[in-house]
C-alpha cells in the first residue's frame, strides 16, 4: 500500500505554521514509563493537518491498521529501557516550564519503522510540502532517527 499512502499524503494541502516546544511529559503504563517527550504548544492548524492525514488514510480502499489513540502532538526524546520512574518524573517536574523558540513547520514526513535489538529505527521515506504539494525524497531517504535513554 506504500504507493497509495504516498499518493494520499501528497494530495494534502496546508500552509506552513509556527510551533513551540512547551514542557516535558511521558507516555506510561501503570508499570513503566515507556516514552519521554517534549510537548508542543497547542496549534489548531497542526490539529487540522493531523485530521487531514487521518482522513486521507481512512479513505483508502484498504485502510492500513491505524493507531486510533487520541492525537497528542509531541516530540519523542527517548524510549525508556531502565531508568527509574522517580528519575524520569523528577526530570519532567524540573523542566515543567521548558519552552523553545518558535519554529516553522513547512513539511510533514512519512516514516517507516523497523524493530531492532537496540530499539526502533525510523527512516524518512518521503516528505510533503503542503503548500506546493511537492513530494521530497532525495536527501531524506537515508535519514535515520533513533532514541533511547537510560
Amino acid at each position: 500500500m506504500a504507493a497509495e499512502i504516498d499518493q494520499a499524503l501528497a494530495a494534502i494541502a496546508f500552509e506552513p505554521f509556527d510551533l513551540q516546544v512547551q514542557g516535558l511529559n511521558v507516555f506510561a503504563s501503570s508499570r513503566k514509563i515507556r516514552i519521554f517527550w517534549a510537548g508542543v504548544k497547542d496549534q489548531p492548524v497542526m490539529r487540522q493537518l493531523a485530521s487531514r492525514v487521518e482522513n486521507a488514510l481512512l479513505a483508502l480502499e484498504e485502510c492500513p491498521d491505524m493507531d486510533m489513540r487520541k492525537f497528542t502532538p509531541h516530540i519523542t526524546l527517548g524510549r525508556n529501557r531502565n531508568a527509574a520512574r522517580a528519575t524520569i518524573e523528577q526530570a519532567v517536574a524540573d523542566h515543567v516550564s521548558l519552552s523553545s523558540r518558535v519554529f516553522t513547520i513547512d513539511r510533514f514526513c512519512l516514516y517507516q519503522s523497523h524493530a531492532t535489538t537496540d530499539g526502533p529505527e525510523f527512516r524518512v521515506i518521503a516528505a510533503y510540502d503542503g503548500k506546493d504539494n511537492q513530494r521530497q525524497t532525495s536527501d531524506l531517504a537515508n535519514e535515520l532517527v533513533t532514541g533511547d535513554f537510560e
